[in-house]
């Protein structure tokens, strides 16, 4: 999404500006392979898996060091070149609305990275729980290990799940 914004945002306006940070903020898409994985993993079932712990926290390590740290930076950066051409004298000078358009799209894209990277730290810490100490179980235990559980932790049924449920009300009925 940040690279279509920043792309249509230089191809509505027509002009060099900030060129530059197009290639350099293309590197938050450093994350994506590891989302994908992550979402091929909740939909193999493998749910809860090592695999999928490893590649969480590595989605979490490319995520924050690509979106949080690296393109904050480059944001700060682009926010001072912009600021640098828009206060030049003459008829170099950036207009306002070209300037302000820029910084407000990254300023709101930037801060969905640090929203997003909350709810994935969630996601996560929710998926990999520790026992509970009431029950002395975990949240998840008793469920079938192929069963996919959504981002808000709860557990969705397969059709094998399904089917076993109609097959013992068909064989119990009789």
């Amino acid at each position: 999404m940040n690279s279509l914004d920043f792309g249509a945002v230089t191809d509505e306006f027509k002009r060099p500006f900030v060129n530059y940070y197009g290639v350099s903020l293309i590197l938050y898409e450093l994350s994506t392979p590891f989302l994908n994985i992550h979402w091929f993993l909740d939909k193999t079932g493998t749910t809860g898996s090592t695999a999928q712990l490893v590649n969480g926290i590595l989605l979490l390590l490319s995520f924050g060091g690509s979106r949080l740290v690296w393109g904050t930076y480059q944001s700060v950066s682009m926010y001072r070149d912009i600021w640098t051409a828009y206060t030049a004298p003459g008829e170099n000078q950036v207009p306002s609305w070209l300037a302000v358009s820029f910084v407000v799209a990254n300023t709101i894209l930037c801060t969905l990275n640090f929203f997003w990277f909350s709810k994935m730290i969630a996601a996560l810490r929710k998926r990999f729980d520790a026992p509970d100490a009431k029950a002395g179980r975990r949240r998840d235990e008793g469920r079938p290990s192929y069963g996919v559980t959504n981002l808000q932790g709860q557990y969705l049924s397969s059709d094998a799940d399904v089917l076993r449920k109609r097959k013992h009300i068909i064989t119990s009925s009789h």
